[in-house]
């Protein structure tokens, strides 16, 4: 098993007290706001509803695991839902230490290589799998508005937040189309900028690009059928992530009704994707709190937040490394790494395969 270096445990330790920092100062408001006394609340929780809030949590991981193993296997290549669910995980994780979440596609990358996919199909993979969050944020966002006008009435008296939402989703949408049909673009974009200095990587970038423009190709000639099943994953797996809060409140005795709750967080979602803190960090916080209140009073409200938080974020600290984040860290922390995984060598191919019955030791 690889070993952390010390920068890269400095770079993971920043990442995670940052992100610590910003989520329990936002808590800590949310507390301060709604009263101290809803905190002590938490030991309250209804244990049935705690076990349905993991369940929720968990649930999610095997719609998101699903969804990369279809892209694994639309690219021809093969892999074991629990490797999937894994490199899911492990992405999460990444998201979780990194600004808005930025580190995700790269983690997933990066795991799906050690577990013998090769580089090419690995990226292709892992950016299909961010364009169909991307296209979620696009039709959800606005359909989350209409519900919540149709439901609770909440931002009826916000044009402003409206009008900001309504283009969240429309920039979603054109990033999912640059990333879905324009990717040859990144040849051209990478002439441009490796000049000078930089020009002696200009053979390995044009290498990967070209295989994954040629892998994404591949993912895209499938049949509507598997695209409708796909995206139907992909929202299973958002759906479920968000009935987390749902059940977390109505462990609390929060008047809260699923279809609302997933509508508000679904634009928290979108909107905090743009949220420059570590996996977005105090805008969720605050949004998450927002979305409960729209329904309810505010009793329960702070002590749901904080048992909501911790499943579906804070559990990321302890599930991450124990399922292999060092992985993720040495390459953010590592340039060196991630230049010699981006050369895409058959002989690193081969030295990816070998990590693949390692890895599958280790799972």
């Amino acid at each position: 098993m690889p070993t952390l270096n010390p920068l890269a445990s400095r770079s993971l330790l920043r990442a995670l007290v940052l992100s610590l920092l910003l989520g329990a100062g936002a808590l800590a408001l949310v507390v301060w706001w709604l009263g101290p006394d809803e905190l002590r609340a938490v030991r309250a929780i209804r244990p049935a509803w705690l076990a349905l809030a993991i369940g929720f949590f968990l649930a999610s991981f095997l719609f998101a695991g699903a969804r990369l193993a279809m892209l694994v296997r639309r690219s021809g290549e093969r892999i074991h839902l629990r490797h999937a669910v894994r490199a899911h995980v492990l992405g999460l994780f990444a998201s979780t230490v990194t600004p808005g979440g930025s580190g995700g596609m790269p983690a997933v990358a990066l795991v799906l290589q050690r577990q013998g996919i090769p580089h090419g199909a690995a990226w292709s993979v892992a950016v299909a799998a961010t364009t169909a969050d991307t296209v979620f944020y696009g039709w959800s966002l606005p359909v989350a508005l209409v519900v919540l006008r149709t439901t609770t009435g909440a931002l009826d008296d916000a044009p402003g937040l409206q009008g900001l939402i309504v283009g969240v989703a429309a920039v979603a949408l054109v990033v999912a189309y640059l990333l879905a049909f324009r990717l040859a673009w990144l040849a051209p974009i990478a002439g441009v900028v490796l000049r000078g200095r930089l020009a002696r990587f200009r053979p390995q970038a044009d290498r990967f690009i070209h295989e994954l423009v040629a892998a994404n190709e591949r993912l895209q000639r499938a049949s509507w059928r598997w695209h409708g099943l796909f995206h139907l994953l992909v929202a299973g797996s958002w759906s479920t992530f968000f009935l987390v809060l749902w059940a977390s409140a109505r462990g609390f005795g929060v008047e809260a009704q699923p279809l609302p709750v997933v509508a508000a967080m679904s634009i928290v979602a979108g909107v905090g994707s743009l949220f420059p803190t570590p996996g977005g960090s105090g805008f969720f916080e605050f949004g998450a709190s927002l979305a409960l209140l729209s329904q309810s009073g505010r009793s329960g409200v702070a002590a749901a937040v904080v048992v909501w938080r911790a499943v579906s974020h804070y559990s990321l600290y302890l599930i991450g490394p124990m399922l292999g984040g060092y992985l993720v860290v040495r390459t953010a922390a590592a340039p060196a790494d991630a230049e010699t995984a981006a050369s895409g060598s058959a002989g690193e191919r081969g030295g990816e395969r070998g990590g693949r019955r390692s890895d599958d030791g280790e799972s």
